[in-house]
């Protein structure tokens, strides 16, 4: 299974879906009140009186009335947690007269740390639900729910331990809780201190239940003891499934890693990646709304009861957008669960039941996979898991004719070679050139397909020292260093109704991957392809734009801004159907060649000049810029008025322990290399991203005060507004 996307939604539907979702939150909760505060009391109240039941009933000495204590304080256990889980998200917040249900004093009877919990399910989950890379709950860190994800020798046990380990979550959970957020912080995940507030709890949660209670009932001490741990361990059973079907399932999409997500694609992606389920309506009190997880995911400051007043219509617009709204009866989403994590316990790419069991039966394929998976374990265990710098091997070079351009095949390092990326993104290679080190950004060529292989195409520069290297010196089998993972924000997302691309020079890489994703997967698709080159003999994917071509449902145009000698003017197409004639850049070209280019979302690449041209041309004839793309080589801004360049700030570096300090105008990568610290930088401009490093406390210039704090940032073009503490 491959990386879901939502390729087939469209910006502008995305976009309206978001819109309307949106409206009914700013309704509910506009109309918060009364009836939500008795709500979370009568809520309150029946886990306190089946608290008190179980408890009565355990210590009684009737048989009978201890195994339905049991039950009655496994439910207790139960909405306990749920309804621990809705105040940590601030349901109850804004409620005028709510003073009992607050997320910064409600402690709940578990073994969880409030303050770790918070952190993994509000800042690592929730904002990142599905997504490769970053969402680090359970499924998807301990557990190999998708086939995106390696494959390592522990899945082969994954189902016996999801079927047990409920025995030992009261211990294992608040533990692995702590261990995600140690992760997400980049802390060494071996240091005892991240794991103190955890064992807290849990003593404090053993001492009670195990120690006091069964001390307190005297004679009856073993019966409260057993009573305790196993209402104990069924609710934890409980609790594992009402939150492992909710993203585990077979059904559950998972995402790319991304940059940027606009507001329409994150509620996509929430729906995309969560599953409800159905229960009987007495029980719906144990849940607190988590079997309305969509509804949850959408609005996760929304209390329970109107999660289910407005799941009706959530999936009506659903419906209405194309977007699958999954459901079903509790019982078989667990079933689902459970041959979902079957499925994925073994080293195979395959999705399904019947697939894996054939594949099986193949000992050939089985042992090679087995052997990778276990090569990747050996390289977690030793550290090297961080795919920031990884050497890769050039596996093919292509000359074209005039060896003025080259094509690269390059090898993709094993963590990232079941990582999607999107079509139009690039990756940073660093070369060692004399002796000397340098970066360069390439854009992929090819979009993501099930080939293990970056392709990118670099152009000869005059004088230029890396391509001209690539293109003379550089063999196949040699070696290069990878930076970071593919990324970018000039990428195709979606695909709208109509599209036209329009590039020059060597501009035409990142639109030749996004024409190439459209014509293998949209190959009825309204696209105008207007691209812009020297001459014939210098123009780059002449023959994929042939081939294309072809398709009736594609236009493309071949501009040649200087005539060959050799060739007519005319430029008549070798095989395909695409029009090639010489011309600069001017209105009339893109008027008279294509009428209805108001009606396209527009996506530009090439030189600057060239871009600034465009932009100006569809500014004099009132173009709607809500539909434009373009890639930009410009620099982050940075307001410099908010710059004080005489205040001295301390600069501090965790992993050294150095302090540098330096003043207002000086940047952080400056600082960094003043304190000896060498760290890979590409573009220098802020947009490559290999000079990125986590920011542990202080804030930079263009961080609002009152905002939430950037946790990963740019050296090269981040200036402080404070003391600095970075993790590195």
């Amino acid at each position: 299974m491959r990386v879901k996307s939502t390729f087939n939604i469209t910006p502008e539907n995305v976009e309206a879906f978001g819109n309307e979702i949106k409206q009914i939150y700013f309704r509910e909760k506009a109309s918060l009140g009364r009836d939500d505060l008795d709500n979370a009391e009568f809520t309150d109240n029946t886990s306190k009186f089946l608290e008190f039941l179980g408890r009565t009933m355990i210590s009684s000495g009737n048989p009978i009335q201890w195994g339905i204590g049991v039950m009655f304080l496994n439910f207790h256990y139960t909405i306990e947690f749920s309804q621990g889980h809705n105040i940590f998200h601030s349901q109850y917040e804004s409620i005028p007269g709510n003073h009992k249900f607050k997320s910064d004093s409600w402690v709940w009877k578990n073994t969880v740390d409030e303050e770790d919990w918070k952190f993994e399910d509000q800042l690592v989950h929730h904002p990142f639900t599905n997504t490769v890379g970053k969402d680090n709950d359970l499924g998807y860190l301990f557990f190999r729910a998708n086939s995106v994800q390696n494959w390592e020798p522990h899945h082969l046990f994954q189902l016996p331990l999801v079927l047990t380990q409920p025995i030992v979550s009261s211990i294992f959970f608040p533990i692995y809780v702590a261990m995600s957020r140690a992760m997400t912080e980049r802390k060494n995940i071996f240091d005892i201190e991240n794991y103190r507030r955890a064992f807290k709890k849990i003593g404090l949660h053993a001492s009670t239940n195990y120690l006091l209670f069964p001390i307190l009932g005297g004679p009856m001490a073993g019966s409260i003891f057993w009573g305790n741990f196993i209402a104990n361990i069924l609710s934890n059973y409980h609790l594992q499934f009402i939150l492992g079907v909710s993203h585990l399932t077979g059904e559950s999409e998972v995402f790319p890693e991304r940059w940027q997500e606009t507001e329409g694609e994150f509620f996509v992606r929430q729906v995309s990646s969560t599953i409800n389920y159905e229960i009987p309506r007495y029980l719906e009190v144990l849940y607190g709304g988590i079997n309305n997880h969509i509804e949850h995911h959408l609005f996760p400051d929304l209390p329970p009861n109107r999660l289910k007043k407005i799941a009706p219509e959530i999936r009506e617009i659903c419906e209405k957008y194309g977007i699958a709204y999954k459901t079903g009866p509790f019982l078989l989403q667990i079933g689902k669960l459970l041959e979902n994590l079957f499925v994925q316990s073994f080293p195979i790419p395959n999705n399904s039941l019947k697939r894996t069991i054939n594949t099986l039966v193949d000992p050939a394929a089985f042992l090679s996979n087995l052997s990778d998976g276990f090569m990747s374990y050996l390289k977690i265990l030793s550290g090297n898991k961080d795919p920031l710098r990884k050497e890769i091997r050039v596996l093919q070079k292509i000359l074209d004719a005039s060896d003025s351009a080259a094509i690269l095949k390059l090898e993709i390092p094993e963590e990232l070679i079941l990582r999607e990326w999107e079509a139009g993104s690039y990756i940073s290679l660093e070369f060692n050139i004399n002796g000397e080190k340098f970066i360069r950004q390439y854009s992929l060529t090819r979009p993501y397909s099930k080939n293990p292989v970056y392709e990118i195409c670099v152009k000869r520069v005059k004088g230029g020292t890396v391509s001209n290297f690539i293109i003379d010196e550089l063999k196949p089998d040699e070696k290069i260093t990878l930076l970071g993972k593919p990324g970018g924000d000039f990428v195709l997302r979606h695909l709208p109704e109509k599209t036209l691309f329009i590039a020059a020079g060597s501009g035409i890489t990142p639109v030749i991957a996004m024409v190439r994703k459209i014509s293998r997967e949209a190959p009825g698709h309204d696209m105008n392809i207007l691209v812009f080159q020297k001459s014939e003999s210098l123009e780059l994917f002449g023959d994929v734009l042939e081939d294309i071509s072809l398709n009736e449902g594609f236009k493309v145009f071949q501009v040649y801004t200087k005539v060959d000698p050799d060739i007519k003017k005319t430029y008549p197409p070798t095989h395909g159907k695409s029009i090639r004639f010489f011309s600069y850049l001017d209105k009339e070209v893109i008027m008279n060649r294509i009428p209805d280019w108001k009606e396209r979302h527009i996506y530009l690449c090439g030189p600057e000049e060239f871009m600034n041209t465009t932009i100006s041309i569809l500014k004099e004839h009132e173009y709607n810029f809500a539909n434009f793309h373009m890639e930009s080589f410009l620099p982050v801004s940075v307001d410099e008025s908010l710059i004080d360049s005489e205040k001295k700030y301390a600069i501090k570096f965790s992993k050294s322990g150095r302090i540098v300090h330096i003043k207002g105008k000086t940047s952080l990568l400056s600082a960094l290399r003043g304190a000896g610290i060498i760290l890979p930088t590409g573009c220098l401009r802020g947009k490559c991203r290999v000079c990125q490093v986590n920011k542990i406390s202080g804030r930079i210039i263009g961080e609002d005060e009152s905002g939430p704090e950037k946790k990963v940032i740019t050296t090269c073009c981040s200036y402080p507004a404070s003391d600095i503490h970075l993790d590195i």
